[in-house]
């Protein structure tokens, strides 16, 4: 036990220090190819993206992550994170159907790569709580970029930025409310319509869907979302109440 502790801290610190430089260069990378589809492009906004993803790592895994390696789901995670990091250049990007179309085929891609992460992490046993949380962000930063755009794109009210915000809104309700900060269990309702959200922010996109059916697609996507942190929030008051004597 006491080699694992020396071991341990050094091997994951040369590991997490590998896998961010791999995704330096790959976001540089990244910047590079998507700027060839959209006119404007932002690099400032991946490469600020990036330096805060990076420092948040470099904090939390050695701390959350009990591995020697940093494990290939994490990687597939990060992957995920860099190439939605890439799409936010695009938030001064012009609507074109190149734009909205590259746009929808990233998304597809890191929803694809969503469904693999946590599977290599129970194939391989190196589950972790800072793995579960990293799968979590990146879903809610992807829904966040793709309702800052759709925002953008099709002069929608600034409500429809709720799909994006509401993730962040909780974790700050927990520096007022500790009971937010609890653990909640496994929840498959939870997972199911995140994919949801994405889906329908992808949609969303297609420059044919009309107007009225774009908004009604978003507003239902909203409703599920709040009724999906209206389970969560009273269930922990729920389980809280239960904890007072």
């Amino acid at each position: 036990m006491g080699r694992f502790m020396n071991i341990t801290p050094r091997r994951l610190h040369t590991g997490v220090a590998l896998h961010l430089t791999g995704s330096g260069i790959g976001t540089i990378a990244v910047i590079f190819g998507f700027s060839r589809f959209g006119s404007p492009y932002s690099p400032g906004i991946p490469l600020l993206n990036m330096l805060i993803i990076s420092g948040l790592i470099g904090f939390y895994a050695p701390r959350h992550h009990p591995f020697e390696g940093f494990g290939s789901a994490n990687t597939v995670t990060l992957v995920r994170a860099t190439l939605t990091n890439g799409l936010a250049g695009f938030l001064v990007s012009n609507p074109t159907p190149t734009v909205l179309g590259f746009i929808s085929a990233i998304t597809l891609i890191c929803l694809m790569l969503d469904g693999i992460d946590g599977a290599l992490a129970r194939h391989t046993g190196m589950s972790s709580n800072f793995g579960a949380r990293f799968d979590m962000e990146v879903d809610a930063f992807l829904i966040l970029i793709l309702s800052v755009l759709l925002m953008q794109f099709y002069a929608l009210g600034t409500w429809v930025l709720s799909l994006g915000l509401m993730r962040y809104g909780f974790i700050a309700g927990g520096y007022i409310w500790h009971g937010l900060r609890q653990p909640l269990p496994e929840s498959f309702r939870r997972k199911f319509i995140c994919v949801i959200q994405i889906i329908s922010l992808t949609l969303a996109l297609n420059p044919l869907l009309p107007p009225p059916t774009r908004t009604c697609l978003l507003f239902a996507a909203l409703l599920l979302l709040s009724y999906s942190f209206g389970v969560d929030i009273w269930w922990l008051f729920w389980h809280q109440t239960k904890k007072k004597p």
